[in-house]
């Protein structure tokens, strides 16, 4: 798993050496997630830190590759505690700007399942965000927000419902190094 990330980062990097772009940068950070709907049986809250890179293709496009682990804590259903769920989500996708410091992105992926009752598939997230300039230097600070769903089965425990789709709103904060 740890090599599949390190690959794409790698390609990332080697693409971005050939692309005149306004936005090349790796983000290392740390995230808060609230599940939403059936997830929400599951889990009140989870947390996770990762790497991002970003390779820019123009002022307005670039692509990115997204690597991290998110953990959600078990909830206590009808007397019965749900099991904790681990994974690791890996995407790549696409961000749009319409100004300089905004972003709109999307991406795509799987979700590989640690633990809990949730089992590999596909992941997918559309979200918006911001950089912040950090001082004089070209580090920033990337805050984005986004929706995720993870599509698999899983068993909300309590009641031994199956759903397919973890879905939870990810509110995300990184360094993120110029490079």
């Amino acid at each position: 798993m740890k090599s599949t990330v390190l690959t794409l980062l790698f390609l990332s990097l080697l693409i971005g050496k050939n692309v005149s772009a306004q936005y090349n940068n790796i983000g290392i950070g740390a995230e808060i997630n609230v599940p939403s709907g059936n997830s929400s049986n599951i889990s009140a809250i989870g947390f996770g830190g990762g790497l991002k890179a970003e390779i820019g293709l123009s002022n307005k496009f670039a692509l990115t590759a997204h690597g991290s682990w998110v953990s959600f804590l078990g909830r206590n259903y009808f007397g019965v505690t749900t099991a904790a769920e681990t994974s690791v989500p890996v995407k790549a996708g696409l961000k749009y700007y319409p100004s300089q410091n905004f972003y709109f992105e999307g991406q795509l992926g799987a979700n590989l399942a640690l633990s809990g009752n949730g089992s590999t598939g596909f992941a997918w997230s559309p979200g918006f965000g911001t950089f912040i300039k950090m001082g004089s230097s070209d580090h920033k600070l990337d805050v984005g927000l986004r929706y995720e769903g993870w599509s698999s089965s899983r068993v909300i425990t309590g009641t031994n419902s199956v759903f397919s789709t973890f879905g939870f709103i990810g509110l995300r904060a990184a360094y993120a190094f110029a490079l």
